[in-house]
């Protein structure tokens, strides 16, 4: 059976990993909004969550590091949408 963490009484708003950078875990809000937290790479495990008490904006970040983040997130995204479009249109065959 699958659980939400507001089954466990987590009531915080979770963000959601996409990929790991340079020891961060970079993750995704649902309006849009990047944040990121550090921790060892081999914790760091897209589509899992993090709440957002345990991240930090990226913006805190410097620049470099936020048009990195940025470039590799508007990838993922849009291979990730390339994806579902080929999934769905299959399905319509």
């Amino acid at each position: 059976m699958y659980s939400t963490p507001a089954d466990w009484g987590i009531t915080e708003p979770m963000l959601t990993v996409l990929f790991s950078y340079q020891e961060k875990a970079i993750a995704l809000s649902d309006n849009g909004e990047l944040f990121y937290s550090e921790m060892p790479e081999e914790y760091i495990f897209p589509g899992s969550v993090l709440p957002i008490s345990d991240t930090t904006p990226i913006q805190e970040l410097p620049e470099n590091e936020q048009q990195e983040i940025q470039r590799l997130c508007s990838d993922i995204l849009a291979r990730y949408r390339l994806d579902w479009e080929v999934s769905h249109h299959e399905e319509k065959l």
